[in-house]
Parts: C-alpha cells; sequence; structure tokens
C-alpha cells in the first residue's frame, strides 16, 4: 500500500479537531460539524465521544489538548515517488497540478514502464500547448458554469461551429481521447477534434444531466486465478450488481453508456474463458463477431 491509514477520513478528521484545539477556538459544536463534514456518518457516533470521554486522551473537558503543536502528516520518500510519478503523466498535466517539494524527486515509474495493449494508436496528443489551452479553458468553463463557442473538425475535414455548456470531460482508455459531455443536442465533442474554445458570457441555469443511452450486460465470472477480484478492478467505474452462484461462480450485471459499448466488449474479452457473456443476445453477438475476426486475422 502505498498510503497507509494513517492518511484516512479518521486520521485527518482528528487532526483538524486537534488544529482548532491548539488554536484554541475549539467548541463541542465544532467538534460535531468536523466530524460531520470530514469523516463519515456512522463516525458521529464515536469520534466525538472518544474524543470527549478521555478514551483518547487528545482532548481535555474545556476543549483545549495537552498538545503544543497542532498535528503533521510528512509524505514518506516512497509516497513523494509515487506522486511524481503520477504528476508526469502527460494527461494529469493537463489539470495543471503542482506539489512543491517533489523536486528532486525520483518518480517510482515512468511512462516507459507500461505497455498497454487493446488501445487504438491515434490517441490525442496531450502535450500539445493548444490542446491543453483548449482542456484547461473547458474545464474553466464547467467549475464556473458558463456556456463555451468552439470550432472543431468532423470526419470529414469540414469546419464547423457549436455553442453549448459543458457538463464535464470523460477519458476513453480505449481511444486514448477526452471528450467533453455538453447539454447540447450533439451531446459530446472529441478534444481532438476541436480547433478553437472561448467562454462566453452566458451562464448555466441550474443542473443540466448528461443522458446517455444506457445498457446492461450480464456476465458469469469463474473465480479462478483471482478473475473475479481482476474484474470487479477493472469496471469499478461502472455501476454493477453481484451474486454469488456458488462452486466459485459469481453472476455480474454491469450498467454501462452505449457510447462504451466497444470498449467493454474488448476488456470483456482480455479475461478469456474465465468470463462468460450471458445477456443481452446482441452483446453475445459482438463478442462472438469481434472472437471471428481476430481468428480471421490469425490471432489466437
Amino acid at each position: 500500500m502505498i498510503y497507509s491509514e494513517l492518511f484516512s477520513a479518521y486520521y485527518n478528521t482528528v487532526a483538524s479537531v486537534l488544529e482548532h484545539a491548539v488554536k484554541g477556538d475549539l467548541t463541542d459544536d465544532l467538534i460535531y460539524q468536523l466530524v460531520e463534514y470530514k469523516a463519515f456518518p456512522d463516525s458521529m457516533l464515536t469520534i466525538p465521544s472518544a474524543l470527549k470521554d478521555g478514551s483518547w486522551p487528545l482532548i481535555r473537558k474545556d476543549d483545549t489538548t495537552p498538545l503544543e503543536h497542532a498535528p503533521t502528516m510528512p509524505l514518506t520518500t516512497l509516497q513523494k515517488r509515487w506522486l511524481k510519478a503520477v504528476l508526469e503523466d502527460p494527461r494529469v498535466q493537463l489539470f495543471d497540478i503542482h506539489i512543491d517539494g517533489l523536486e528532486d524527486v525520483e518518480p517510482l515509474f515512468t511512462q516507459e514502464d507500461y505497455k498497454v495493449y487493446d488501445r487504438y494508436q491515434d490517441g490525442d496528443n496531450f502535450t500539445d500547448p493548444k490542446y491543453r489551452k483548449i482542456f484547461r479553458t473547458l474545464l474553466e468553463a464547467i467549475h464556473e458554469e458558463r456556456g463555451v463557442s468552439i470550432q472543431s473538425t468532423n470526419r470529414y475535414g469540414d469546419l464547423k461551429r457549436y455553442a453549448f455548456f459543458p457538463i464535464c470531460l470523460e477519458y476513453s482508455s480505449k481511444d486514448d481521447k477526452f471528450r467533453v459531455l455538453t447539454s447540447g443536442q450533439k451531446g459530446e465533442h472529441n478534444l481532438g477534434r476541436i480547433t478553437s474554445c472561448r467562454i462566453t458570457d452566458q451562464k448555466r441555469a441550474g443542473y443540466c444531466p448528461v443522458i446517455h443511452p444506457k445498457s446492461h450486460v450480464t456476465l458469469e465470472i469463474l473465480d479462478e486465478r483471482s478473475t473475479l477480484e481482476r474484474v470487479m478492478n477493472h469496471f469499478a467505474h461502472f455501476r454493477k450488481r453481484a451474486e454469488d452462484l456458488g462452486d466459485k461462480k459469481y453472476r455480474l450485471e454491469i450498467e454501462y453508456a452505449s457510447a462504451d459499448e466497444t470498449e467493454l466488449v474488448i476488456n470483456i474479452l482480455s479475461f478469456g474463458q474465465y468470463v462468460k457473456v450471458l445477456e443481452p443476445l446482441e452483446f453475445r453477438e459482438l463478442v462472438i463477431r469481434r472472437l471471428k475476426d481476430q481468428q480471421n486475422c490469425g490471432l489466437r
């Protein structure tokens, strides 16, 4: 584990309480507010009482503390190396994140340490200054809930103009591309096709949900070679429901956006004989067709 429990929500919550106690502005009400905001619902039953009844001898009855200094949680060298590696990812650099103190730290891994299969080779150029500027302009518009006006090329190379409210940015690992989801009729735009982008004066009125047609696929998993754990981790970002069928077999229903169907087929096939598509029939046909295509290409 790169990060230990010492950096969990519980420790950070208590550290925040102690910080206020050292400052001298801690109250009983503030303890409950901090726990409610920083921890979990069930924490309200344990953390305040443990601090107040002396089970954790950190807070006196008058809400002062025997500590002279507020707690600090310095990062270990391993954690710094992991952060440095993550921050060197060109996709992460799009968000313009800076963390001081990592200048002389050697990254734990580099992009050259990875070999990614089943991915298209025409991914976005994340290091292009123009691409980065468009990405950050869209991100700013999303945070400020404002509209944008863009110019974008279609598949035929024609230049088109669009105006919409950007809702969120979405990354496709299969395509290695970002797309912006919108409230407009088109629904989404690939960032790599956008040639210019500017924020308009229009303000979004209220919440605009992103509506994608939803589909479901049901799988049967044979839990050999930790397949169940690998499947659950691989599809962690999908809404799903699992059922234990016994004899090391599990039934897993996954909900996905129709736009992700091809990517989902590829990912399911990567688990080989340990994962079987039960339904729907249309999805099974997609899997069979792709296997036949691989066979025709001499792939096994």
